[in-house]
């Protein structure tokens, strides 16, 4: 997603930036590397080159003969169009690819090899070849059966031990051929065009005619013989069709025979919608017969329901005459007893025959009632059979008429079956037919629309595309093998190089001015020529080294490097040397006690030294040797020669220095490699600051983390690191943008 800036434009977000511009240090690095080591890409290339010319001029040419076929739809139009039952076994009219696998098919190659009797040709049996220098293949193929001879079943998934020698032989032959024999489609035409290649163009010319004439014959041979199979396979076809229709009929009315079905689709219809109707019917009677019941069921529910004395009051009991006769019986009883009982006493006799009837009558009322809830759970019972009976003609009604929709269904399938076989067999017939009255026709699918003549020019090899190829190939091999050493040197040779490995900033470059040069004749090239390159980039180096984020500039400066040979003794006999050209009072110490070379740069050799003031030979006068009127100081290793690691680790070095900075505004002193002796590890907590010297492109990076690593822990203050020995021109090479600019425009200047 874009990321809206102030100004309202787009800018892409910094990971997308910095993307990019990785891979293009990347790509731009690459390019370097390959650029300063041109000279190998370009052996390379002119090796290759030299290789392939050489070889391509021994190949001997190769031509290749082209014959056109035209594959004519018409005739497979017909039958696909005759028979659309048959898939597959009839020619499609768009399979030209198909047509192409035929023509270069290993069958076809066969019989073409032993037809034109190939085997005896050298051309493609290479046995018969004698094998030289020029020819390639020939010797390839001598090679190659050399090895399998040797080898045996090694080199092969089957034992050679049991297969016909003429038979191998044949293989190859066969192979060879269709390896050299190819068939392509002409863009969406039905063109095919055969391509034979060989050494002789009349060959190839005739090879590839025989091969277009072979595929026709072949062709209208596959076709006669697929016709008669075709034949043979309707006969075949209509017989068991015609078994197939006489099985279904008799099928049809055997069913209907023994299901009793209507003999026609009418009678079915009209015995169906009367089975309907009854059906209707009957279930309209079954749901007043369920409301019925419901309602029978409800009152008898009431009745029995109903608090002791209270089923007086069903509408049932109510509404009956003989419980109304009883009722007014009662009720005249009543009134009887009434009267008598004020009239006798309650022991007259006809007072208790008063009583007597009440209690009969109302036994009868109770009676009665019984008999009433009897009849109710009666009606109840019959209005349930009824129901039942009902549901179960309902049922047996579905049951029939489903049973006799069922088999009406599976009688009109097997109809219909029988009527499909009998279209089938009618389609076959009439397509017999057809095909029997064009059988006699015998033409051909396909036609040679354009013989083969014998090539002019050869097709193989193609000298210049194969240089061509051969250039770029060899060109992408050197670059790689280019960028491959790259990354595997892990020379010291960019900044980039020593921030990434130690952190530590790079405070000088120095150029290289040749193996041969003496430090001694450089420390004077910077008194006699100030202005020239070398001058310049000691005082460079001077610049970086006293600057100070915070204002104070080392007094003490110590030089030193991870093993020998890096010029360390050179560059701080230079620096001081260019420090004091300056104006500033400078002095030396070489504190290399076990490789002295300060001495030798200044001409100072067996003069007295360090080791004579540390053993107390001599004062620090007498070691104190004043040069380039007097602002440089050097003070030699000394004449004395003792165990340099006790004197240099005894109580003398620190009050030297500190009494040299009373009277000097700098002090350099030169140390021994530091993954060598331990004399710089020393010497390094008595000095203010320490640089370390690299050989460009030869120092490990390895190395100068080891020895940066050692200085760091006894808390050396290190202010950086000096490329010593830098080849300008290759020095550039290695950056790119910016920084490539400038490092060429100084690179010119320094070979000033």
């Amino acid at each position: 997603m874009n990321i809206q800036t102030e100004r309202g434009r787009t800018a892409a977000p910094d990971w997308t930036t910095s993307m990019f511009a990785s891979q293009r240090d990347d790509f731009l690095r690459s390019l370097g590397h390959i650029k300063r080591r041109w000279r190998l890409v370009l052996a390379i290339v002119v090796a290759v080159v030299l290789a392939t010319t050489v070889i391509v001029f021994q190949m001997p040419p190769r031509y290749t003969a082209q014959a056109k076929i035209l594959i004519d739809p018409r005739s497979a139009r017909f039958l696909e169009e005759q028979t659309p039952v048959m898939p597959g076994m009839l020619v499609d009219r768009e399979s030209i690819e198909s047509e192409i696998q035929i023509i270069t098919s290993r069958q076809l190659a066969a019989r073409l090899v032993d037809r034109l009797n190939l085997i005896e040709n050298p051309e493609f049996n290479s046995a018969l070849e004698t094998p030289s220098i020029v020819n390639v293949g020939a010797l390839t193929a001598q090679i190659r059966a050399y090895l399998e001879r040797t080898l045996g079943a090694g080199g092969s998934a089957e034992d050679d031990s049991g297969i016909d020698p003429k038979a191998r032989i044949r293989s190859k032959v066969i192979d060879a051929f269709a390896k050299s024999l190819s068939a392509v489609r002409e863009g969406q035409s039905r063109v095919i065009t055969v391509s034979m290649t060989a050494k002789n163009p009349v060959q190839a010319a005739e090879i590839a005619n025989a091969v277009s004439e072979y595929y026709l014959v072949d062709h209208l041979d596959n076709k006669l013989a697929q016709r008669r199979r075709t034949s043979r396979w309707l006969e075949q076809r209509l017989a068991e069709l015609k078994t197939a229709v006489a099985a279904s009929d008799r099928a049809v009315e055997d069913y209907r025979r023994a299901s009793g079905l209507f003999q026609t689709q009418d009678d079915f219809g009209r015995v169906q919608r009367l089975d309907t109707q009854q059906l209707t019917k009957i279930s309209a009677e079954l749901i007043d017969a369920r409301a019925d019941r419901t309602h029978l069921e409800a009152k008898l529910r009431e009745a029995e329901g109903a608090r002791p004395g209270g089923q007086e009051d069903v509408p049932e009991v109510i509404s009956s005459n003989v419980v109304a006769q009883l009722r007014a019986q009662e009720t005249r009883v009543t009134q009887r007893i009434a009267d008598l009982q004020s009239d006798y006493g309650p022991r007259h006799p006809r007072l208790i025959a008063a009583e007597n009837e009440l209690v009969e009558i109302r036994t009868n009322i109770k009676k009665e009632i019984r008999r009433i809830v009897a009849g109710m759970r009666n009606e109840v019972a019959r209005a349930r059979a009824r129901e039942s009976a009902l549901e179960s003609a309902v049922k047996q009604l579905e049951r029939k008429t489903a049973d006799q929709n069922s088999r009406q269904i599976r009688l009109n399938e097997l109809a219909r079956e029988a009527e499909a076989n009998q279209q089938i067999l009618e389609q076959f017939m009439a397509q017999t037919k057809q095909i029997a009255a064009r059988q006699a026709l015998q033409e051909p699918d396909s036609r040679i629309i354009a013989y083969a003549e014998p090539p002019v020019t050869p097709s193989w090899p193609k000298k210049q595309l194969i240089l061509l190829v051969a250039s770029l190939g060899a060109l992408l091999l050197g670059s790689a093998l280019v960028l491959f050493l790259e990354r595997v040197n892990s020379a010291v040779r960019t900044e980039s190089d020593v921030e990434e490995a130690t952190g530590l900033r790079v405070v000088g470059v120095i150029p290289s001015m040749g193996r041969r040069r003496s430090g001694a004749s450089l420390t004077r090239a910077i008194v006699k020529h100030p202005s020239s390159n070398f001058a310049e980039a000691m005082r460079s180096v001077h610049t970086s080294l006293l600057m100070d984020p915070s204002g104070t500039p080392p007094k003490s400066i110590l030089f030193t490097s991870a093993y020998p040979g890096e010029g360390k003794s050179t560059v701080a006999a230079c620096f001081a040397r260019a420090v004091a050209d300056q104006g500033l009072r400078v002095a030396i110490i070489d504190a290399d006690l076990r490789r002295p070379q300060i001495a030798k740069i200044f001409g100072l050799s067996d003069k007295p030294g360090l080791t004579d003031l540390l053993t107390r030979q001599a004062s620090l006068q007498d070691i104190l040797h004043a040069e380039t009127g007097a602002t440089l100081c050097v003070i030699p290793s000394g004449s004395k020669k003792s165990a340099a690691g006790n004197l240099l680790a005894g109580d003398g070095l620190a009050p030297l220095i500190a009494k040299l900075g009373e009277h000097f505004d700098l002090i350099v002193v030169d140390t021994p490699p530091i993954l060598v002796v331990s004399d710089a590890l020393v010497v390094s907590r008595h000095v203010d600051s320490t640089a370390m010297i690299v050989r460009w492109n030869d120092t490990g990076r390895e190395d100068v983390l080891k020895g940066v690593r050692q200085l760091r822990e006894i808390g050396a203050n290190i202010r950086g690191i000096i490329l010593n020995a830098v080849k300008m021109r290759d020095y550039a090479g290695y950056s790119y943008g910016k920084p490539n600019a400038y490092m060429r425009a100084y690179s010119r200047y320094y070979r000033s």
